[in-house]
């Protein structure tokens, strides 16, 4: 799937059903989740991961993420 770098990290989670986000992460975007976690600038093709799904930067405009990949795990 694609979503918008600017969704709700805590909404993906929630779809999901994936376990909570730290406190300090809970009101982040996807884009700057992915952002902190990778410690640096973010590439194209950068991941995290989310409990069971991998969140990668798909697209990057003027140093910011506008599209990231969620890959869930095979069944």
């Amino acid at each position: 799937f694609v979503l918008d770098g600017d969704a709700r990290a805590a909404d993906v989670i929630a779809a999901y059903g994936l376990p909570p986000l730290p406190d300090d992460e809970r009101t982040a975007s996807l884009a700057a989740l992915i952002a902190r976690r990778v410690h640096g600038r973010v590439v194209v093709g950068d991941t995290v991961r989310l409990g069971r799904v991998t969140l990668t930067a798909r697209r990057i405009e003027a140093g910011r993420i506008v599209e990231v990949g969620l890959k869930l795990p095979r069944r």
